[in-house]
């Protein structure tokens, strides 16, 4: 006696060469469109990015582009009066005059003494990067 697992196997068995051929049509196909990409000129693979990337939404891109335009249109009409301003808020030597004198007087309120400015007499000078000190060993 046969188990339905059997009956249905030898029923089905007729069905298997054709699954085989549709599986091996498919797979061929796909290796055909994947080969016919990957060889296809620059100039194909651009249009087609162009038409993946940019065509769909012009008008999404159309707005990008005009909100570049009126930040540079900003840019372009506010650059001159920064300049302006940064001229106006200089301060006046008297001020700096003022400043000074303020140190000064809170300097000599805290009792802290100004330092003479003083030179050394032996300046230390660059040496050449090749000159190199002795170790010192210890032992």
């Amino acid at each position: 006696m046969k188990t339905p697992r059997e009956v249905l196997l030898q029923q089905h068995q007729a069905a298997n060469s054709k699954l085989d051929r549709i599986r091996n049509d498919v797979v061929s196909q796909v290796t055909k469109t994947t080969t016919s990409v990957e060889q296809g000129t620059f100039t194909e693979i651009l249009h087609k990015s162009w038409r993946q990337l940019i065509w769909p939404k012009p008008q999404a891109w159309a707005g990008v582009a005009a909100l570049w335009v009126l930040i540079f249109a900003l840019k372009l009409s506010t650059h001159e009066a920064s300049q302006v301003v940064t001229r106006k808020s200089s301060v006046s030597p008297e001020a700096i005059a003022e400043v000074r004198q303020q140190k000064l007087f809170f300097a000599e309120l805290v009792g802290i003494a100004e330092r003479p400015a003083t030179v050394s007499a032996n300046p230390v000078l660059p040496r050449p990067r090749s000159e190199r000190r002795p170790k010192l060993q210890t032992g």
